[in-house]
């Protein structure tokens, strides 16, 4: 196990008026580590989302049976189960829910050929800004497309 340094810096991040829109989405935020789903809630947070947080992807299932989430952001590896067994669940019983994986550089690979359906990934180590701007991105991108349709 290799150890991880997180930096959190108070950048409170300005939502746009698609985010405005959606009015304070619920992100579910899926990591084995407690300190990581600790740093992903405060900085999602900043941004004005509501965060639910699970430890792996059986928790994760729990989750979203009892509460509506707008968007998952999922580690990939972890135990129990792993974030592609996860995703295959999301994908079959909630196709619309966008997904984010979270993961080293070296799953990226094993999440490319996965073809499941993930809207975005982001590798570790990352910033605060990256994560908050990605969900804002995905969550713009799926707003201005669900206007359009």
């Amino acid at each position: 196990m290799t150890g991880m340094r997180i930096a959190l810096s108070m950048y409170r991040y300005i939502p746009s008026e698609q985010e405005m829109f959606m009015q304070n989405p619920t992100i579910l935020a899926v990591d084995d580590q407690g300190h990581i789903r600790q740093m992903l809630t405060v900085a999602l947070e900043l941004c004005g989302y509501r965060v639910v947080t699970a430890r792996d992807g059986v928790d994760a299932l729990k989750q979203l049976s009892e509460n509506s989430i707008d968007l998952l952001l999922t580690d990939w590896s972890m135990p129990t189960m792993n974030g592609a067994e996860l995703v295959r669940h999301i994908n079959t019983d909630h196709p619309d829910l966008p997904v984010i994986v979270v993961s080293c550089h070296e799953e990226k690979e094993c999440i490319e050929s996965s073809q499941l359906s993930i809207h975005n990934w982001l590798q570790k180590p990352f910033g605060i800004r990256e994560i908050q701007t990605l969900v804002s991105s995905t969550l713009n991108d799926l707003a201005l497309n669900s206007a359009h349709a």
